[in-house]
């Protein structure tokens, strides 16, 4: 009885640990190592660009001048710096489509934190994760910006969640 017992338990510890190393094969996850760069005193923006499976992002970011460490290699040309000043909002190209994201203005300091993309059978989630620092104690937080993009490459849904916390990545599997 004690081995029939043993023998359950690994067999129930070999599917649990079968399907965990199957879920993880669905999706990428980086992490971003912000690098601003200065566009006056107190102005700057966060450039990142990211191929995640055949999807070509590019993302322009205002943000006030933070923390984080600066590229000084980088020359922001006057036409996207008016762009920049119309908006809070970032400029955001998915496979060299612009993308109209949700209004974020309200949220003037964020950090790129994370980038993911999750592959389903007819779609792949796109989440791009920033983090709203505050200078306050409560104000402090994570913006995550997703995308649903078809097998065509066309952003066809979108979302934005607000938390306290990073996204974990079953919460984001079903996201849409």
């Amino acid at each position: 009885m004690k081995k029939m017992a043993i023998l359950f338990f690994y067999f129930a510890f070999g599917v649990l640990n079968a399907q965990d190393k199957n879920q993880k094969l669905d999706y990428i996850q980086k992490n971003i190592e912000p690098c601003r760069i200065s566009i006056n005193d107190s102005l700057s923006i966060f450039k990142i660009q990211e191929s995640l499976y055949n999807n070509d992002i590019k993302i322009i970011l205002k943000t006030e001048n933070l923390f984080s460490k600066e590229c000084n290699t980088e020359i922001i040309s006057n036409e996207l710096i008016s762009a920049l000043n119309t908006s809070q909002n970032p400029l955001l190209k998915i496979n060299n489509k612009t993308i109209e994201v949700l209004n974020i203005a309200d949220f003037k300091n964020l950090i790129p934190y994370k980038i993911y993309a999750i592959t389903k059978p007819k779609y792949i989630i796109l989440i791009l994760e920033l983090y709203s620092f505050s200078y306050s104690t409560i104000g402090n937080g994570y913006i995550d910006l997703c995308f649903k993009i078809d097998k065509k490459g066309e952003v066809v849904g979108r979302k934005m969640l607000e938390s306290k916390t990073t996204i974990k990545i079953n919460k984001a599997r079903n996201i849409f």
